[in-house]
């Protein structure tokens, strides 16, 4: 599941940017609603997205895109905006946002815009957990083996009783 995080200065825009976030099955796991709590939520939490709004008093999505930018030149942060002036577009020249979304929201090009950003880095994370996971099976059951094919089997044996499966699946 994709977790993402909402930053905008408008509440109502963040409760209903989160339903309709939650609707296509991703899950916010934090909102905020300056540029500040933007850098604030990506330490704490790490989304695979963060959507930040471009125009917000105080702390905008400039200085927020730049400080995290800072943490993590490879996060993925979609700024949101209504629309662009030439020195906003300079400065996220700059700074690289992953995407640029414009209000008002269509679900079905944000759905599109997340798999697009995602997709790439889950399929390549997916094969490295997979053969890590691999690994260890294959590890932990030479080991069983060395120490006697008896130890191995009942290992096995009590893993597809208590869990109903075998002992490469149960990793």
């Amino acid at each position: 599941m994709i977790t993402v995080a909402i930053i905008d200065d408008d509440d109502d825009t963040v409760q209903v940017f989160a339903e309709c976030l939650e609707f296509l099955g991703v899950k916010v796991v934090s909102v905020g609603y300056d540029g500040k709590q933007a850098v604030e939520i990506y330490k704490k939490y790490r989304p695979d997205v963060l959507f930040l709004d471009l125009m917000m008093p105080g702390y905008d999505g400039i200085y927020g895109l730049k400080e995290i930018r800072a943490i993590d030149p490879q996060s993925k942060v979609i700024i949101v905006c209504a629309d662009l002036t030439a020195k906003d577009e300079e400065e996220l020249d700059k700074l690289k946002p992953t995407k640029i979304v414009f209000k008002p929201f269509d679900v079905k090009k944000l759905r599109v815009t997340l798999d697009e950003i995602t997709k790439t880095d889950s399929h390549v994370i997916n094969s490295v957990d997979n053969a890590k996971k691999a690994l260890v099976s294959f590890t932990v059951m030479e080991t069983l083996l060395q120490i006697g094919p008896s130890i191995s089997n009942e290992v096995g044996s009590r893993l597809y009783a208590k869990y109903h499966c075998y002992f490469s699946d149960c990793l």
